[in-house]
């Protein structure tokens, strides 16, 4: 019989073995080497080793001796006892590795046991975090990674480890519940961690909640204050309203804000300002006088229009009201209303219209101001019941929102013998064209510039104001390695982000924004100029959104960041620079920087019409609200406005201004620089309520929305062409 191992054995006849002489002892077996011919049979081996617990038996050589049979038995019997006490070992060594392996499966599945109660534990833990609305944290990621954490987890399957399943499925068994108990650990853990991330910021969005609360109650407060200014009999409300807002300041200044503290110092704000208010409007009705007709005034020699009079004031009453954005005027009689610009700005406008008043005393200019907060909701309002102030300082848009058929603002042209509109030039005038109708003539033209506070800069070791993407990069990495975290090269909100960016891609792919009412670039360019302002975010240029929203401020100039110098940049309208420069601790470094070209097809960006002056049709003393017009901007009131309004668009406002030494240096500097750098025209949407809302605008939500993660590029830049692109299909 041939075997596997390629040697041969024969066995002797039975005769053979029966018959042998079992006289002599057994001989062993010759080993020959597989060289040797031994009775013909060749290529063979014989196993030395008897302890090898195989079921085959050593195999000898042939020999036909009677010995060799003898031999042969004994061979036979040795091997089966061999075998007999192998299969015993065998046996006891598998009984072991069973027996191993089911204890490190009951071991698994202790583990997979505990890590399953941690996670219920988890789970328990996080539903009540999962149920925050977005309103109700700073920042909503935070729930929604506790969303994702949440629906990631489940209760893992306890494996059998029944010994008859044999030690291969016992090891698998105990391999996978070992693995999913650190699966599970590990989902727990993101779930805690993410529950107290939603506390976190519930906590801080209360606090921002409070500190917005007072912070606005301030605001409104200030409003009145400055606005007061002899305005009172008793100066002495005025000062209680001091008092409360320096107290509510200090309180803002604070951390851990709590409900009843904010409560009671808001409650001040309001009582302390409605006192000086009251004061006001008594002082106000002790001083006013009748509006009276007089025939000795003579601002125009002909024409007219609304009100069948010649352009002349000999037969009209001086009734008139006037609002804007900053404060205007008309006639005696009405309310004039304006907002923002600050303190000078209203300075600036009281004076001129005491002027104005001087040279034509048969006139009553009655002006109204307030904060930007809310403006134009409040004139929007109010032109749609045609109760408009006869004069306003209109946001250019307006004209394109609000009377994009004419039907709002009277057309300047028809008092061109009151207001010398040759001052103006083409191109600023024609802007303010709706409908074929000059519904306003410009204030200004202005357009975005950086400015820096050099001294923050030098104190990370640049010398020079950043003039490339590359020096803004520098720059990041710069104020991050010498200065700290909490430094960074330049702040900008959520408009100021959008402005950035469409002066980036414009200057990128040389085209405008928008062009015949169609925004002109794809989502996938779109994408390019969003990866623009994440990259100066990942480089430390500008903070993030949730790191600006967590500082709890509403305007850049107003946080303890910027008058500190922590924040040392700015990208805004060249008209601003007066507020940003005294809002420093230390503005000596303060300096108008230079546009930055981003790419080789065009220099980008754009100016507009920062603000215009119009005459509402409901106004019933157009020719007075005409004069007051030519006299603010085109006569004397233009050296005392100054730049307060940005430079003036008039030629001859300009002339006055500078003459009278009221223009900024720092303002003309930066005028002068956006006039000479910008090559696009804008969209006059671009600036609708709907897109740059700072609650609830499309801007706002790309923007922060992607700052906080909860949009990649492609979904933001989908969501910013839809809502540009419904904003210009509604005005189309």
């Amino acid at each position: 019989m041939t075997k596997d191992n390629n040697f041969r054995l024969e066995f002797p006849t039975d005769t053979e073995v029966m018959g042998a002489d079992m006289s002599e002892p057994p001989k062993p077996p010759t080993v020959a080497s597989q060289e040797s011919d031994v009775n013909g049979v060749s290529d063979f081996s014989v196993f030395e080793d008897y302890g090898d617990c195989s079921n085959e038996i050593p195999v000898p050589p042939k020999n036909t001796g009677k010995i060799v049979a003898i031999v042969i038995a004994a061979i036979v019997v040795i091997a089966l006892i061999g075998g007999i006490a192998c299969w015993m070992l065998s046996n006891n060594s598998k009984k072991s590795a069973i027996t191993s392996a089911a204890a490190q499966c009951q071991d698994s599945t202790s583990q997979l046991q505990s890590a399953n109660n941690t996670l219920s534990d988890a789970l328990e833990i996080g539903k009540t975090g999962a149920k925050v609305t977005a309103d109700q944290v700073a920042d909503v990621s935070t729930v929604t990674k506790l969303n994702a954490a949440i629906s990631n987890a489940k209760e893992a399957k306890i494996l059998s480890c029944d010994t008859s399943q044999g030690i291969s499925k016992l090891k698998k068994s105990a391999k996978a519940m070992a693995s999913e108990a650190r699966s599970m650990n590990d989902k727990a853990e993101k779930i805690t961690n993410a529950a107290e991330a939603v506390d976190a910021s519930k906590v801080l969005a209360m606090q921002n909640r409070l500190k917005g609360q007072l912070n606005d109650a301030i605001e409104q407060a200030q409003s009145v204050l400055d606005n007061s200014d002899g305005m009172v009999a008793d100066d002495s409300v005025r000062v209680a309203l001091q008092q409360a807002i320096d107290s509510a300041r200090n309180l803002a200044n604070g951390t851990n804000l709590k409900e009843n503290d904010v409560t009671a110092a808001v409650d001040a704000l309001n009582a302390a300002k409605d006192a000086v208010q009251q004061a006001m409007d008594q002082y106000q009705e002790a001083s006013s006088t009748p509006n009276t007709v007089t025939n000795n005034t003579n601002i125009g020699t002909n024409g007219g229009s609304n009100g069948g009079a010649a352009n002349s004031p000999d037969n009209t009453a001086g009734g008139a009201a006037a609002g804007g954005a900053a404060g205007g005027a008309g006639g005696g009689g009405g309310e004039a209303g304006g907002g923002g610009g600050g303190a000078p700005r209203h300075e600036a406008y009281q004076k001129a219209l005491e002027a104005f008043h001087e040279k034509y005393p048969n006139i009553t200019v009655s002006p109204t101001y307030g904060a930007w907060s809310g403006w134009e909701e409040k004139q929007s309002t109010a032109l749609a019941a045609d109760q408009g102030s006869d004069v306003m300082q209109v946001n250019w848009n307006w004209l394109y929102q609000y009377s994009p058929t004419g039907e709002k603002f009277v057309d300047l042209r028809e008092y061109s013998d009151v207001i010398d509109l040759s001052q103006w030039s083409d191109t600023a005038k024609n802007a303010c064209i709706v409908a074929d109708s000059l519904q306003a003539v410009p204030i200004s033209m202005t357009g975005r510039i950086f400015y820096w506070n050099m001294n923050t800069f030098k104190q990370a070791g640049i010398e020079a104001v950043p003039t490339s993407y590359d020096d803004l990069i520098a720059a990041g990495k710069a104020f991050q390695e010498k200065l700290g975290n909490d430094y960074y090269p330049l702040a900008i909100g959520q408009y100021d982000r959008m402005i950035l960016m469409t002066f980036y891609l414009e200057s990128k792919y040389g085209k405008a924004w928008v062009e015949n009412n169609e925004c002109q670039y794809s989502e996938e360019e779109i994408v390019d100029g969003l990866n623009f302002i994440k990259s100066l975010e990942d480089n430390h240029v500008i903070p993030t959104r949730p790191t600006m929203i967590a500082a709890g401020f509403d305007s850049i100039d107003k946080s303890q960041e910027w008058i500190d110098g922590k924040y040392a940049g700015i990208f805004e309208w060249d008209s601003a620079p007066s507020k940003y420069q005294s809002a420093l601790a230390d503005n000596s470094g303060f300096t108008v920087g230079e546009e930055i070209k981003f790419g080789d097809k065009a220099n980008g960006g754009f100016s507009k019409v920062s603000m215009g002056m119009a005459i509402t049709k409901s106004c019933q003393h157009p020719v007075e609200a005409a004069a007051l017009i030519d006299f603010l901007w085109n006569g004397e009131g233009a050296a005392i406005m100054g730049s307060e309004c940005g430079i003036p668009a008039s030629t001859a406002g300009l002339a006055a201004a500078q003459a009278a030494d009221a223009v900024k240096p720092l303002v003309l500097e930066a005028n002068t620089k956006v006039l000479a750098f910008v090559d696009m025209p804008l969209d006059p949407y671009y600036e609708s309520s709907k897109l740059k809302d700072t609650t609830d605008g499309v801007y706002t939500d790309v923007f922060d929305g992607f700052s906080y993660g909860d949009y990649d590029a492609e979904e933001a830049a989908e969501i910013l062409l839809d809502g540009v692109s419904g904003v210009l299909s509604a005005n189309a």
